[in-house]
């Protein structure tokens, strides 16, 4: 296998042009390595196929998304970008496992408002993931663009302590409209439950009219 460190100069950061190309990039780093032989044990305990990259338009409206084995990122952006985006996308299929018992909770009702569903999902992205994708983008830096002031990868993360607390993270530094994602999710499964809810008793409702009326018509009649 070529290193993919020579094959893609410190001075480029043209996006790559396949997935398995940035698949390819990061196992040539230790660390991102690891990530993505416990990315792949974790796809292999949930059942799944190996891991896909495909650089096409998420569903989700976010720059990158996870979707059980699939991970897409939009096309076009730099190198640099799109590897980060792995990066931190692959640290969600790590905890598959833990998504799909949150996806079968919230269809099981357990939870009641958008706002305890979103703390919880994003609870699940949130644990672990600052310390090892510090130790990702500085190894990737190091390796990458030893000689330059500056990093390949950005990190935004870099800018948070790594021992936040996730109600601090969640209160303070989270984006918005990361967790209104989460909230729509509820909501459009719940508005479902609550039409289908409405309908039942819509039903009854008329039901019992009948059945009253008809009482009431026999009652006349005797």
């Amino acid at each position: 296998m070529t290193n993919s460190v020579n094959a893609y100069p410190v001075s480029s950061r043209q996006p790559y042009a396949t997935g398995e190309a940035i698949i390819q990039e990061l196992s040539s780093f230790p660390k991102s390595k690891a990530l993505l032989d416990e990315a792949q044990k974790e796809l292999q305990e949930c059942g799944l196929p190996n891991l896909e990259i495909r650089l096409e338009i998420p569903e989700s409206g976010f720059e990158a998304e996870q979707v059980r084995n699939i991970i897409r990122i939009t096309p076009g952006f730099s190198a640099p970008s799109q590897l980060g985006c792995a990066v931190f996308e692959l640290h969600n299929v790590t905890s598959l496992r833990k998504e799909i018992a949150l996806e079968k909770a919230l269809k099981n009702g357990s939870y009641k408002s958008p706002e305890e569903y979103a703390e919880a999902a994003e609870h699940i992205e949130f644990e672990g993931k600052f310390s090892s994708i510090n130790q990702i983008a500085r190894e990737i830096n190091q390796l990458k663009d030893c000689e330059s002031n500056t990093p390949y990868i950005e990190n935004d993360y870099e800018q948070f302590p790594e021992n936040v607390e996730f109600d601090q993270f969640y209160n303070e530094f989270l984006h918005d409209d990361h967790k209104e994602y989460y909230r729509q999710r509820w909501r459009s499964l719940n508005s479902g439950w609550r039409n289908c809810y409405s309908s039942k008793i819509t039903h009854v409702a008329v039901t019992c009219a009948a059945i009253a009326i008809a009482a009431l018509g026999l009652w006349k009649i005797i």
